[in-house]
């Protein structure tokens, strides 16, 4: 009688050992949409744990290794947490990243790294004396290459001890392929948000680093002590612009037979994909500017040195600031604002600012009038 195959991927809890961000993703929704932080997980090397909710109430219990099993043979480990005998979460040992555990089948939650930071070098990287490589760095330390014939790779990065070096001092980012072998680290800087990465000869340029002109300048002074009326005016007829663009608005867009069934955007200020996505964050944040990210990824193409939109043939929100906005509930750093004239569709225009990085940004927004109220509420 044949014996039973069993294959059986070996693991052990030291891969989770350490602080942890639990965060969990909008309601019905993966959490590549967006997260949002509900308390932090303190992994012990004795397989305890404790979690720390927002309200800061501790809950202690212990890890676990479990198996899914797969054909009757193939044995999956996951790291499945307990709080005595009631179960929390659980997460499959064998990750794409090691900074992020994704929790459950359906990626409704994740468990990110504490010290997985890399939002001063997330976005698009043009390699400068290479063969043109682009490198799409996420937040959470993954990313992409994309190649001159649209071929891709990824990868992933861990800040630490530079590779091949026997002294560091730990403020290195390192880069590993897919199969997690390590390939160049970068300095790591505390300087902020940085436009070039050099490992000696090798240079990446972040894409939209010389097209900053498209936030106002005065971005560096302190738009806190700015009119606030004015600011959220401004910022209005910015959501109102990429609203357009990304709908294939006449008023931004021609006809181009280039490119079947898109329209070519002729807005000066939108030169390439990341043009677009700059301008976005510079106007937007929280769920709202992460939405229209992807909205971007999904219906803008690049072509010939210019951006083609994809026909959406519907109506789109405008905010009408002809006649000015009125400012209600100020706080220090948030504010909303109602348009002083509506529109025959949708009424109001109503937007609610949070300050971030020294300027103002919408962060939802709705549209309403005397005898219904749609929401669009995405804080």
């Amino acid at each position: 009688m044949p014996q039973e195959n069993t294959q059986e991927l070996i693991t052990d809890i030291s891969e989770l050992v350490g602080q942890w961000k639990y965060q969990i993703a909008p309601e019905g929704k993966n959490i590549t949409v967006g997260a949002t932080d509900n308390g932090t997980i303190d992994v012990k090397s004795d397989g305890t744990y404790i979690y720390t909710d927002l309200d800061g109430n501790t809950h202690s219990g212990t890890v676990k290794i479990d198996y899914d099993t797969f054909g009757g043979e193939y044995r999956v480990p996951f790291f499945a947490f307990y709080e005595g005998d009631k179960f929390f979460i659980s997460c499959y040992c064998q990750q794409n990243n090691p900074n992020v555990y994704l929790i459950g089948n359906g990626g409704m939650g994740q468990l990110l790294s504490v010290n997985a930071d890399f939002s001063a070098i997330a976005g698009e990287w043009e390699e400068l004396n290479g063969d043109g490589r682009v490198f799409d760095i996420s937040a959470n330390g993954t990313y992409t290459v994309t190649y001159p014939n649209n071929s891709t790779e990824q990868g992933f990065i861990k800040i630490g001890n530079e590779i091949f070096s026997e002294n560091s001092d730990g403020k290195w980012y390192n880069f590993y392929n897919a199969s997690g072998m390590a390939w160049i680290s970068f300095l790591k800087t505390d300087s902020g948000t940085v436009d070039e990465l050099k490992a000696g000869d090798f240079t990446l340029r972040r894409r939209n680093a010389e097209v900053n002109d498209i936030v106002d300048q005065e971005q560096a002074e302190d738009e806190r002590i700015a009119d606030k009326s004015e600011i959220a005016a401004a910022r209005m007829k910015d959501f109102n612009a990429i609203m357009a663009v990304l709908n294939a608005s006449p008023q931004y867009t021609t006809e181009d037979s280039a490119v079947e069934g898109y329209a070519k955007v002729t807005d000066s200020r939108f030169k390439s994909i990341a043009n677009v996505k700059n301008f976005i964050s510079a106007t937007c944040t929280g769920l709202l500017e992460n939405n229209l990210l992807r909205e971007c990824d999904n219906c803008l193409i690049e072509k010939e040195s210019s951006i083609y939109v994809k026909h959406a043939y519907r109506s789109f929100y405008q905010f009408r600031t002809e006649k000015g906005v009125t400012v209600t509930d100020p706080a220090m750093n948030y504010f909303s604002a109602i348009t002083n004239e509506d529109d025959d569709l949708f009424g109001y225009g109503k937007a609610t600012f949070s300050y971030h990085e020294g300027r103002w940004r919408i962060k939802s927004y709705e549209f309403s009038d005397f005898y219904e109220t749609e929401r669009h509420d995405v804080s």
